[in-house]
């Protein structure tokens, strides 16, 4: 059945392959109507009907986020092995395979680290990011004697990763104990002359940045240094203070293609429907680990349990199965299919969800929240971030583009580290008002732990 400018536009005459775009491409993209794509433009197929049963297409397409055709980067000096230091600027003169030829050693051998920090070596783990530099992965711990015992369990984890990268620092305190302290901060509540919107610590484990609705209030307040907050026998991290939505008990700006059809992808529209926005997005497509069962997920805060969902064009996708706010997530019972949707346009394309992956600082993602349809360079900042309740991941447009909106909600974030495949790292939550850079995400591993469940292997 093929839909015309105005109907539902159905699975069988979507394009595969996007048409290549020549950056710099805004974000800031206007909806457009529900109508399949140029079919005369180089490069682009109809989708084929053996794709909705489970058979993968293959792209020979440029990358949707690619710069066109870029002088390749100059070779860099060798230095102990791993090459020049290489500035955001270097990266982004590269092409797409260069790129990922320097990232993703980086991201195999620090999201085992991060595993290994968070799951067996709280003792004495704080946090780990891609160094400054883009040729190494810093590691920091309490005990830097630890850094044999710590790197001997990475390598069990993934014996694929390169622990020649890793260089370890120290630091004054583990990621529980910072979490602790946030938490004693959070727990005096209406004592606090400001509220909390938002509160995470570094990767270093030397600062505590707080988003507060009164700037100056929580700067005395922090520059007082409270007893309360010193515990532990540990150093009183540095506070910096950001100012929020300033009225006290405000809530998150919360962020929410146009019909899709089971088995259902991340990235569709979901409800609002008739309207050319999305309300929420659709997120990971998942499956029980324990039953089988299959389920899509989405933004937490879309939905109540036993809500009805639809897609943006009236389709009926499942009923909101359970909510678990702790990592604002919506479970829908239904077949879904490990694929996400992509492009600039309503109809868009299609990529191949290759695995799941943690979150580092210093890396770069994109989000596919609908109505924002792609928005890449977005630089990791803070992977502990409490926004309102929930751990999250930070991450900032690095060119100060919008970096999601209204109905990206529940839609995911991916990594790039194929051409024609993605990773998922999470999904969705939302933002501030005045940060429209800014972006939180809840965590990929975090809502499956939470529930059981992993992406579906199809």
């Amino acid at each position: 059945m093929e839909g015309d400018a105005n109907g539902p536009f159905l699975h069988g005459n979507r394009p595969t392959v996007p048409e290549p775009l020549v950056p710099p491409v805004p974000p800031l993209l206007a909806s457009m109507p529900n109508q399949p794509r140029n079919t005369d433009h180089s490069g682009c197929h109809m989708r084929k009907p053996l794709q909705r049963l489970g058979i993968p297409a293959f792209s020979l397409s440029v990358l949707l986020i690619a710069a066109a055709v870029s002088p390749a980067a100059p070779a860099p000096a060798e230095s102990s092995g791993r090459g020049a230091p290489l500035s955001q600027d270097d990266l982004d003169r590269m092409t797409v395979q260069q790129k990922l030829d320097v990232l993703n050693p980086l991201r195999l051998v620090g999201s085992a680290v991060q595993q290994v920090g968070r799951d067996q070596r709280q003792d004495v783990f704080t946090g780990v990011r891609i160094a400054p530099s883009h040729r190494s992965v810093e590691l920091f711990l309490t005990d830097v004697n630890q850094k044999d015992s710590f790197l001997a369990r990475v390598k069990r984890l993934e014996p694929k990763a390169d622990l020649r990268l890793v260089d370890v620092k120290a630091a004054p305190s583990t990621r529980v104990e910072l979490r602790n302290h946030i938490k004693q901060l959070k727990d005096l509540g209406p004592q606090l002359p400001f509220d909390i919107q938002g509160i995470g610590h570094s990767v270093d484990g030397t600062q505590i940045q707080v988003m507060a609705s009164d700037a100056g209030r929580a700067q005395a307040y922090f520059a007082a240094g409270p007893a309360a907050l010193r515990g532990n026998g540990k150093p009183t991290p540095r506070y910096e203070v950001l100012q929020g939505q300033p009225q006290r008990g405000s809530r998150p700006l919360l962020y929410t293609r146009q019909n899709d059809s089971a088995p259902y992808y991340a990235g569709a529209a979901l409800d609002n429907v008739g309207s050319t926005l999305a309300r929420c997005t659709s997120g990971i497509p998942a499956v029980s680990t324990w039953d089988g069962r299959q389920w899509l997920v989405t933004a937490g805060h879309c939905y109540a349990e036993g809500n009805a969902v639809h897609t943006n064009g009236g389709r009926y996708v499942g009923n909101v199965w359970r909510v678990l706010p702790h990592v604002d997530a919506a479970f829908i019972e239904t077949p879904t299919y490990r694929r996400t949707w992509d492009g600039f346009d309503t109809a868009g394309y299609s990529r191949y969800l290759n695995g799941v992956r943690s979150n580092l600082v210093n890396d770069e993602v994109c989000q596919l929240g609908y109505n924002s349809r792609v928005v890449c360079g977005i630089r990791v900042t803070n992977v502990e971030y409490d926004h309102f309740g929930v751990i999250t991941t930070v991450g900032v447009q690095k060119d100060g583009f919008t970096a999601a909106r209204g109905g990206d909600s529940g839609g995911p974030v991916v990594t790039v580290n194929h051409p024609d495949s993605r990773q998922l790292n999470g999904i969705i939550r939302g933002g501030w008002q005045g940060y429209p850079a800014w972006v939180v995400w809840v965590d990929v591993w975090d809502i499956f732990n939470a529930f059981a469940i992993k992406l579906n292997p199809s």
